[in-house]
């Protein structure tokens, strides 16, 4: 029941009625049995900095931020995690004292998703598809063997105000937050397990629950245009914090430079509405051996896992990466797990069961 004390949270974005996010949060926040509201707020490009100025001014509890906000709310920020840093996006607002600090869950959402499908990944072989904001969220991750959002710095009160790192846990929960004059960049360390609460008493983001490391033995990255394919892996092996090679390509050489991976993500946008119709490679390459994944989650089953099935291969969909992304966002405002098969229930009745 809402009353005086409900904590509000939201999805900001233009257009957002056609977000599952309220759907998928408010069935997390009832089962946790949390006094807590999460709406649509949808906000017109020109009105950004007043939404974000009106988000502070009544004490919104966090918001998610969706298209066409990503890249501009990061100016009404106080601070940044690395891995938003790394990608120049931000999908989740979260408080850190009184600081209203920017992350993007994309990465943990994936890597979740795919764990919970049993898929391994240590000493694996991926080839991402795409250059954009969310294959740049996972090749930070990929690339840094899970170790994202490790880290975390500026808690209200603490010695870290430019950046030293105190340690959290929880691959892909927001952490190593940093000042927007901060200097970015810096090591990550695994604290273990458990969510926790900051020193003003509220989560501290990167305090929920921890996750493995690993280490691919090669990540490829293919993209439509070359040079941002190979900029994208420089970057992406200069934050490496493990062994791991990384390549570059076109989308259009996977025969000859992508083929020979273990696990195929696809993180462009062939295949979503209105190119429904669009995949980004032949999948007539495909084997029965490789693994495949779509981060779009409309259609459900995009061109891609439809022919990746027929040709004998195993699937993931996106769907299980947006739910995951969310419990990610939902550990950042409220500093415990979502339960995840409650959020897959609620979408059930849009075709998601």
């Amino acid at each position: 029941m809402i009353d005086g004390t409900t904590k509000l949270l939201g999805v900001m974005g233009w257009p957002v009625e056609h977000s599952l996010s309220p759907v998928m949060q408010n069935a997390a926040i009832r089962a946790a049995g949390i006094n807590a509201c999460y709406v649509p707020l949808p906000c017109p490009p020109g009105n950004l900095g007043q939404a974000v100025a009106g988000l502070r001014a009544v004490g919104f509890a966090g918001a998610n931020v969706t298209i066409p906000h990503k890249q501009a709310i990061i100016e009404h920020l106080d601070g940044l995690t690395d891995e938003s840093r790394f990608t120049g996006s931000v999908n989740t607002l979260y408080w850190q004292g009184d600081r209203l600090m920017g992350t993007t869950t994309d990465a943990a959402g994936a890597v979740s998703n795919l764990r919970q499908a049993g898929v391994e990944l240590d000493g694996r072989r991926v080839t991402l598809l795409g250059t954009g904001g969310a294959a740049r969220a996972l090749a930070f991750a990929l690339a840094r063997g899970g170790g994202v959002g490790q880290t975390e710095a500026m808690k209200k009160g603490g010695d870290d105000e430019r950046g030293g790192a105190a340690t959290g846990s929880g691959a892909g929960d927001p952490g190593d937050a940093r000042p927007l004059d901060a200097p970015g960049g810096g090591a990550v360390a695994d604290a273990g397990d458990g969510a926790g609460t900051g020193a003003d008493g509220g989560a501290v983001p990167g305090a929920g629950r921890g996750a493995a490391a690993f280490r691919l033995t090669e990540l490829t990255l293919l993209g439509r245009d070359r040079g941002k394919s190979e900029r994208l892996a420089r970057e992406a092996a200069a934050g490496s914090a493990s062994a791991t090679a990384v390549r570059s390509g076109l989308l259009a050489e996977f025969a000859e430079c992508g083929r020979d991976a273990d696990l195929v993500i696809n993180c462009t946008s062939a295949g979503m509405a209105p190119d429904a119709g669009g995949c980004p490679i032949d999948p007539g390459l495909l084997e029965p051996r490789h693994v495949v994944h779509d981060i779009v989650y409309r259609p459900r089953e995009t061109v891609l896992l439809r022919e990746a099935k027929r040709k004998g291969c195993r699937t993931v969909e996106g769907i299980g990466m947006l739910v995951h992304q969310g419990a990610a966002s939902f550990r950042s405002w409220f500093g415990r797990d979502a339960d995840t098969t409650v959020m897959f229930a609620a979408l059930e009745p849009f075709g998601y069961g």
